[in-house]
């Protein structure tokens, strides 16, 4: 009986250790918020906005945001997502203009805030700390949420001057995602530690995804389709599989922030001679990545090179123009606007390479990347800059590679998906490839020059041989004609004796 007794407790502890085994690996601890583009509508017909900077600053009103439901009762809340700040904030004279927000702190039943003198820092001004209820999806089909009571952030008035182009009678937040190691603002968390600290999460690591026409998340596709993509927080590894499909996944140490990846070549291909002739940019080059920048900056000798190898026929020809401006006293800033009438050619722009070895892969920018046509104008995405070391890869280059930054242990992740191919790999197989045919091409060639030469050789050797025993027939046969010749003048001689002596 105590056997039996001993053997069903074993078999419920085993049974309890499996179920909880189960529910350990089949839980998971981040949150996700799922964004979209605001989607405003760009003033690029005034003549004034040919000017660089008012360029940027038009093209980039399109930011990336979020809803989320703060207070008691419920109000979404619009909030915009950062890499350029690294704390996070509810804020008056903030929202976009047509903003879907109606979040009002002081209409919510939970709120409440710290009676401390207000605090003024970046761009807040007047700013306190508060309080209020919010929630947070956890699971990728949106169904499962979080409550969160008493979660805090600093709430402020925005003191950009850009204010005609938000409302400011409405509140909306400020998602700042990178942690930067020079700022110790007390009162400023960063996002993720905050989860962190408050065990939301299990981990350090967030991600910003897009999604794409290959469907290389674990995501339902009628999802895919009212969002642009997901902001995941603390993401561990036993979650890629759930959320990637995914062959892979590299990682390197980022010395600086969590948004500096450090690339061992950037380089293009220069075809104009009619070969492929590789051109370095330039070695071990420390790359901001930057959500907010709907365009990309890249070192000055990039931009000259470029600008020599593609544009200059269009520039001499006034399709294309150049527009500049200064970005201090001593340093320009150079962007390239060309007629609609190169649209067409824009395949041929050489494709821009960034190779890191660590991370076993060959990154790459095409002209469909570029490239932005608004209008009758194509607009070159590639900002030259004077100031050196100042690569800044924006939204283009996150929407077509996914990485996991991990702010505590100072790695970046990449995520090899399933429809990568290293495009330096595709090249090598082109080339591989085509050295083949031409090997064989060569090899048939060789062999029809072979088979000809020794065609020739042997009509060669049949006429020498023909020749000779031609000669040899021609010879005997002379040889007999000469006997018979001998034959009948002897007969003729005998005939004309017998001839005289019977008579």
């Amino acid at each position: 009986m105590l056997d039996f007794l001993s053997n069903k407790k074993h078999q419920t502890l085993n049974l309890c250790k499996i179920i909880l085994f189960i529910l350990i690996n089949n839980s998971y601890t981040y949150i996700i918020l799922p964004f979209k583009s605001t989607n405003i509508e760009l003033n690029l017909n005034n003549t004034s906005t040919y000017q660089l900077e008012n360029f940027l600053s038009e093209i980039n009103k399109n930011q990336l945001y979020t809803l989320v439901p703060f207070g008691s009762p419920p109000q979404n809340l619009e909030i915009y997502l950062t890499m350029e700040k690294s704390f996070y904030a509810i804020l008056s004279n903030y929202c976009k203009k047509g903003t879907s927000t109606i979040y009002n702190p002081y209409y919510s039943q939970n709120y409440n805030n710290k009676t401390i003198p207000p605090i003024s820092f970046d761009l807040i001004d007047n700013g306190i700390i508060g309080w209020d209820n919010c929630s947070f999806y956890t699971d990728l089909n949106l169904t499962k949420s979080k409550i969160i009571d008493s979660f805090e952030f600093i709430l402020g008035n925005n003191t950009t001057p850009e204010y005609k182009s938000f409302d400011s009678d409405k509140y909306c937040g400020m998602l700042g995602l990178v942690k930067d190691p020079n700022e110790h603002f007390l009162f400023a968390k960063n996002f993720i530690d905050y989860l962190k600290e408050e065990k939301i999460v299990d981990s350090y690591a967030w991600g910003l995804f897009f999604f794409d026409k290959e469907n290389s998340y674990n995501i339902d596709i009628d999802i895919q389709k009212r969002y642009d993509g997901f902001y995941i927080a603390g993401i561990t590894d036993n979650d890629y599989s759930n959320i990637f499909k995914f062959t892979n996944i590299t990682n390197i140490y980022s010395k600086k922030t969590n948004n500096y990846i450090n690339f061992d070549k950037i380089f293009f291909y220069d075809n104009s001679s009619g070969k492929k002739n590789e051109y370095l940019i330039s070695n071990n080059t420390s790359i901001e990545i930057v959500i907010d920048n709907n365009y990309i900056i890249s070192e000055i000798e990039y931009y000259d090179n470029i600008k020599k190898f593609f544009f200059k026929k269009y520039l001499d020809d006034n399709i294309c123009i150049e527009k500049s401006s200064y970005k201090s006293e001593r340093f320009k800033n150079y962007m390239i606007i060309c007629d609609l009438s190169i649209k067409n050619n824009l395949k041929n722009f050489p494709i821009l390479y960034f190779f890191n070895r660590e991370l076993s892969f060959t990154f790459n920018l095409d002209y469909n990347d570029v490239f932005f046509i608004y209008n009758d104008k194509i607009y070159f995405l590639i900002i030259g800059s004077e100031v050196s070391e100042s690569w800044k890869l924006g939204k283009i280059f996150m929407k077509k590679y996914p990485f996991i930054f991990d702010q505590d242990k100072k790695q970046i992740y990449f995520v090899h998906l399933n429809k990568y191919q290293d495009p330096i790999d595709n090249n090598e197989n082109e080339e591989k490839e085509k050295e083949k045919e031409n090997k064989n091409e060569n090899n048939s060639n060789t062999w029809k020059y072979i088979i000809l030469y020794s065609l020739i050789s042997l009509l060669f050797i049949g006429i020498i041989i023909g020749i000779f025993i031609g000669r040899k027939i021609w010879k005997k046969n002379r040889k007999i004609r000469a006997n018979e010749l001998e034959d009948n003048y002897e007969y003729m001689n005998n005939e004309e004796q017998n001839s005289k002596i019977n008579e």
